[in-house]
């Protein structure tokens, strides 16, 4: 199992973010969506950052900037209880009382509770 995220999740961060190689970003984020299809919401969040454009992912990646999809991804990303998805929202000043309400989450505090155990273990991106 992955370590700090699904194994789908862990290989396509290690995929999108530490190698410079744009097929193995292609097979990333399509091993990311058909993760986010079945339910991952970690997926969801880190292929929302793919179509946030270059200052969300790798400016030599293959991904175009498209913002409906991006926060169509963030959006499912907090619905599906992914802690990071919740925190990132937050950063970027988008999550919206509807997000908030869909959020398995009691609180915001509890997502980062969730994040910051994962930093606690290591995890680079949390």
């Amino acid at each position: 199992m992955g370590k700090y995220f699904s194994d789908v999740v862990d290989k396509a961060i290690e995929d999108l973010y530490y190698c410079c190689d744009n097929d193995r970003a292609k097979t990333a984020a399509e091993a990311l969506f058909r993760a986010a299809k079945e339910g991952d919401g970690d997926a969801c969040y880190f292929l929302s950052r793919c179509f946030s454009g270059s200052c969300y992912s790798w400016e030599y990646h293959p991904f175009e900037e498209n913002e409906a999809a991006a926060y169509a991804m963030l959006r499912e990303s907090v619905a599906k209880g992914s802690a990071v998805g919740v925190l990132g929202a937050i950063r970027m000043d988008m999550l919206t009382p509807d997000m908030r309400e869909s959020m398995p989450f009691e609180s915001t505090q509890a997502a980062w509770d969730v994040v910051y155990k994962k930093a606690e273990a290591g995890c680079p991106f949390c």
